[in-house]
């Protein structure tokens, strides 16, 4: 290191005086202080341009990345429709690291700021690039917005195109499903048409909100500015106009798909109608009439179903004819088929009402016959059965036996008697049979006149046992009677047969005054007999079945009458002459013993003589009497 000239020479200079040395101190001092002055200021200048440097190379960094980004940003990929959903990521994602440099940007500010706050040499130069670098981050933004922007429009018009493009597809799609001229060959084929139809109206309310969503876009890309408005009007109307068109014939096609089903369906009504009434018309057409009562009523029974069959038949008929008049006003073109079914039906259904009303009349026919025919069987069964009943009966033994007989044969008069409604109905129902001309009217003619004699000999047999029951019941009478009669006669044979004559007056006076009522209780039943006989007299007389018998029995009864009549006459006699004799025995006592009691008094002679003659006179004089 070189010394300075003046340096050396004022090393070398001697100092004399304190003042000298004062000066030269302050001096030495002074410029050590000037000297360290000069250091920091040049430390200070250095720091400054170490951070001016750190500052510009900061800058210099961003606004290379700046500019790199604005490049970047100023490309016109979104004119390039091809992945555009990447585009717009990757758009993201750069956007993303434009506001992760922010920060930078900030940083700079504060940095710069701060240098020119503190008064840096280059604030000028700081300031001015600050500027650049807002300008060039606020374009870089701008750029970013633009672009993303522009993204967006091209990502929304793609989106706009492919709805359009999808709706457009679907619709040319549908397009020859509703022009289609293919309606159906049956019911069934119309209902499959249909449930497509259905399935194709589904999917149109689906699609609805897809042309929404289309005009929705276009109305938001045009509110937008975007520039491809045109092109937007015009993709819009094309929809637009492609869906009315379809939503036209799309109803076109539902009405004609509803006349369709309206013809088949009347076509299936009609042709099972038809069906139905040929089916009925079999069952009308069964000659089985029935062969007794209980099949021609299961078989009238059965008509009465058909018939309330006929009668649902014959509404679906009026209801069918009514719409085959509607339907020939709507669908013109299928008027003479309409007509031609609506005519079969008529005159199927004509001829099964007359095939109807013609087997319930022959049905009713039989009915008559087959009713008159039971009633007639059940009649003569009856009868048959009456006969043997009457004739099972056997004669009574006994007036209880009678009675009770006769009374039953009497009810049986009363069975008689209570048939005779039935009688007179069937009858009555033969005859109106007959008199109808009814195809069985000669044997209904028989059967009446069978059935006329059967209760005529029912009527004779009756009467016959009615009399040989009432003969049977005056028998049962007059030999009850008899044997009543016979039992008296026993009782009054047994007193007559009693030999006791009395052994006193006053036994042989019971006696009498006894047998006295004897002959008034036998006087009392004479009127008996004398019945009895004027009854065995009429039962002979009207030629009873057993007139021999009572003949009999009443001789035997009479004889018997008077057999006791003459055994009462007899004892009568001898209990009279018994009361005679016991007189006398009584007038012997009285007479004894007043004679005895005379002779007590009397015991001379001459009383004795006179007594004696008086005595004789007595007796003389009774025997006279």
């Amino acid at each position: 290191m070189t010394i300075p000239a003046d340096t050396a020479a004022r090393e070398i200079k001697v100092l004399e005086t304190a003042e000298d040395i004062q000066a030269r101190r302050d001096e030495v001092l002074g410029r050590y202080a000037a000297f360290k002055a000069a250091c920091r200021d040049r430390k200070h200048n250095l720091e400054d341009s170490r951070r001016y440097q750190y500052f510009k190379r900061d800058a210099d960094e961003l606004e290379s990345w700046i500019l790199e980004k604005l490049q970047t940003a100023s490309d016109e990929s979104y004119k390039d429709p091809t992945n555009l959903q990447a585009k717009i990521q990757k758009h993201q994602a750069f956007e993303a690291e434009v506001a992760a440099h922010a920060n930078a940007i900030d940083a700079l500010d504060e940095i710069g700021n701060e240098m020119i706050i503190q008064g840096h040499f280059a604030s000028e130069i700081i300031r001015d690039r600050l500027d650049e670098l807002h300008r060039l981050w606020a374009l870089l933004l701008a750029r970013l917005a633009e672009k993303g922007t522009k993204l967006q429009q091209a990502l929304k018009l793609v989106q706009f195109m492919r709805e359009c493009r999808e709706v457009m597809f679907w619709i040319n799609d549908k397009d020859a499903f509703v022009t289609s001229e293919e309606f159906g060959s049956d019911l069934e084929h119309v209902e499959v048409l249909q449930k497509k139809f259905d399935e194709f109206q589904k999917d149109l309310q689906n699609h609805e909100d897809k042309v929404a969503e289309v005009n929705s876009l276009a109305e938001q890309l045009i509110n937008d500015e975007h520039p491809e408005e045109e092109t937007i009007k015009q993709k819009q109307q094309e929809v637009n106009e492609a869906w009315l068109r379809l939503r036209q014939l799309s109803l076109l096609r539902q009405e004609r798909l509803f006349g369709a089903h309206e013809i088949q369906r009347f076509n299936r009504d009609a042709d099972e109608t038809i069906s139905w009434i040929l089916e009925k018309d079999a069952v009308l057409s069964s000659d089985d009439y029935g062969r007794d009562l209980a099949s021609v009523q299961a078989l009238q029974r059965k008509h009465e179903g058909v018939e309330r069959d006929l009668a649902a038949l014959e509404e679906k008929v009026i209801a069918l004819t009514a719409e085959a008049d509607r339907l020939k006003d709507i669908h013109h073109e299928q008027k003479p088929q309409i007509q031609d079914k609506k005519l079969e039906i008529g005159e199927n259904w004509k001829k099964l009402k007359a095939k109807a009303t013609d087997r319930k009349t022959r049905l009713d026919d039989a009915y008559y016959l087959q009713r008159f025919l039971a009633d007639f069987r059940d009649l003569v069964s009856w009868i048959t059965d009456m006969n043997a009943i009457i004739l099972a009966d056997e004669r009574a033994k006994d007036v209880a036996g009678a009675e009770a007989l006769l009374d039953k044969h009497n009810e049986h008069k009363g069975e008689i008697d209570a048939r005779e409604d039935s009688f007179q109905n069937t009858t009555e129902d033969g005859t109106k049979l007959v008199e109808s001309n009814h195809f069985a009217a000669d044997e209904v003619r028989d059967k009446l006149r069978i059935l006329s004699t059967e209760k005529h000999k029912l009527l004779e047999l009756w009467e016959e046992r009615r009399v040989l029951y009432e003969q049977c019941m005056d028998l049962q009478l007059f030999l009850r009677d008899t044997e009543q009669a016979d039992t008296w006669m026993t009782k009054q044979e047994a007193f007559l047969v009693n030999d006791d004559l009395g052994d006193s007056l006053d036994s042989v006076e019971a006696l009498l005054k006894k047998h006295g009522d004897f002959e008034k209780s036998v006087t009392a039943q004479e009127e008996k007999i004398k019945a009895l006989d004027e009854f065995a007299t009429k039962l002979i007389d009207s030629e009873h079945y057993a007139s021999e018998d009572v003949a009999a029995r009443r001789d035997q009864l009479l004889h018997r009458r008077d057999a006791l009549y003459e055994k009462s006459s007899l004892r009568r006699h001898m209990l009279e002459q018994s009361y005679e004799f016991q007189i006398f025995e009584r007038d012997c006592d009285e007479t004894k013993g007043w004679i005895n009691e005379k002779l007590k008094t009397a015991s001379d002679e001459n009383y004795l003589v006179s007594i004696f003659v008086c005595c004789l006179w007595c007796l003389t004089r009774r025997t006279c009497d």
